[in-house]
């Protein structure tokens, strides 16, 4: 994780992120250095090499990004300063003076579709007014608080003072006497020689500030391109090994390619089922999802998580005693998953309650009173979109029973005068044809079609432009 203890162990080196000359080093792609940790909880800094975590990238873009931010616990406007995850606070520090601080920073593993993996990790930080535990472990009013974080400042301003003002001394390795003897015998060289040698040697590596002189070489062996290659005389291996070994990493390789497509596969999969089962959901138990949203989007609001668990009397002692009955999302979430709220005026009971009971226990703590309050706010937003989703719902399901409620009736044609079912329903025998009225004074078929035609040749009689009478000399 350090490359300043290979590169320079004895070289007081800086970081051009923050004024801290302590920790794992790595350098950047300018030959410059930067802690490792600063690297990775600034967002515009990254490795250039994930895998070995070095160079650091982006040094530029968060300098010029954060170069007006002033820390807050050294009081210097140095390198690149962080921000506290608060949305609404500006306080800024640097990544080693919050560390050394004491402030809350975590690290923690989220879903994300859009990376390789499915994951990322989620780097936050928060000042000592919006960090969860130093707000728990002292129930005291503002003003203490205010104490003792200025007592938590000066405590860090004091540690980084002091090991800025250490000088890392310059390791540099003796050669004890018997072996200086020893090289003495065997190359017939007086021992005074021998001195000044190691002396010389000694003062040049102490000029590079313990770096050692010669580094070791690795010679890596490279398989050859192709397998019938023959290898020079003296070296390489048998041809047929060497075309096993090819053979391996081949099939290896389509293993490897073979593992990431299986990968992608069970991901659309999950993709596609989890798509599918919020579907039925919806289509189902319409209620039940949204009221499953609106647990999940006050719990995405929780910040902190002060609400996603029931208080225990370890983490709150005398809050069993104060809060009869206390509520969390957690508990909402299992009350939910049984079915036992049957309408969503509950589940909003059960939201009122438990903002209810932060307000009671909180009333002397300014910080929880002021985050119970605005989840609350935040959450009747919600409530008042899902009771509109939730008439929506309501007025669709009466049309749709009043639509299914409708019958239909089918209304049979009027039989054809020349067809005529039998006693057997098999077959349809053709009346005769006739000329005369029957008997009911119905018109049989050939009367009727010849009336219909002198009705057509009237018509066209009647709109047929007739030649005039008169002669106009043509």
């Amino acid at each position: 994780l350090c490359r300043r203890c290979q590169m320079s162990p004895s070289k007081p080196v800086s970081c051009v992120l923050c004024p801290s000359s302590h920790g794992a080093f790595k350098q950047t792609v300018d030959s410059r250095w930067a802690h490792v940790v600063c690297a990775l909880w600034l967002n515009e800094v990254h490795f250039a090499n994930s895998v070995f975590m070095e160079p650091i990238d982006g040094i530029e873009n968060s300098l010029r990004r954060r170069q007006r931010l002033r820390c807050i616990v050294c009081k210097q406007k140095v390198g690149a300063c962080l921000q506290c995850s608060r949305k609404s606070c500006t306080r800024s520090f640097h990544v080693t003076c919050a560390n050394a601080a004491g402030m809350e920073m975590r690290a923690e593993i989220v879903d994300n579709p859009k990376r390789e993996g499915g994951t990322e990790i989620r780097y936050t930080v928060f000042c000592h007014f919006h960090s969860t535990d130093f707000a728990k472990n002292d129930g005291s009013d503002f003003s203490k608080q205010k104490k003792k974080v200025d007592e938590l400042m000066k405590k860090a301003r004091e540690k980084l003072a002091a090991s800025q003002a250490v000088i890392p001394p310059v390791s540099i390795p003796t050669v004890p006497h018997e072996s200086l003897k020893r090289i003495c015998e065997k190359a017939d060289i007086s021992e005074n020689v021998i001195r000044y040698i190691v002396a010389y040697w000694s003062l040049k590596r102490k000029s590079r500030f313990g770096v050692p002189l010669l580094r070791r070489l690795i010679h890596s062996k490279t398989l050859p391109k192709s397998a019938d290659a023959s290898p020079t005389s003296g070296q390489g291996t048998h041809p047929s090994e060497t075309r096993t070994y090819f053979l391996l990493r081949t099939n290896l390789e389509r293993v490897r390619l073979l593992c990431e497509l299986v990968k992608k596969r069970e991901k659309m999969k999950k993709e596609f089922y989890d798509s599918t089962a919020s579907l039925l959901n919806r289509l189902t138990k319409p209620l039940n999802t949204i009221m499953s949203e609106v647990i999940e989007k006050i719990a995405s609001k929780d910040y902190s998580d002060v609400f996603a668990k029931p208080v225990t009397e370890k983490e709150v002692p005398g809050y069993s005693t104060v809060i009869k009955n206390p509520m969390d999302l957690s508990t909402m979430r299992k009350k939910l998953a049984k079915g036992d709220y049957k309408n969503l005026s509950q589940l909003k009971s059960d939201f009122t309650l438990m903002m209810n009971n932060c307000s009671t226990f909180n009333r002397h703590n300014e910080f929880f009173w002021k985050y119970g309050h605005r989840l609350h706010r935040i959450g009747l937003k919600y409530f008042r979109v899902a009771e509109k989703d939730v008439q929506a719902l309501t007025l669709a399901n009466g049309v749709l029973k009043t639509i299914s409620s409708i019958s239909y009736t089918p209304v049979e044609g009027p039989k054809l005068d020349n067809e005529e079912e039998n006693d057997d329903g098999l077959d349809f025998v053709p009346r005769k044809m006739s000329t005369c009225r029957s008997s009911k004074g119905e018109k049989t078929l050939p009367t009727r079609v010849s009336t219909r035609k002198r009705t057509l040749r009237t018509f066209d009689d009647s709109i047929t432009p007739k030649r005039p009478k008169y002669n106009l000399g043509m």
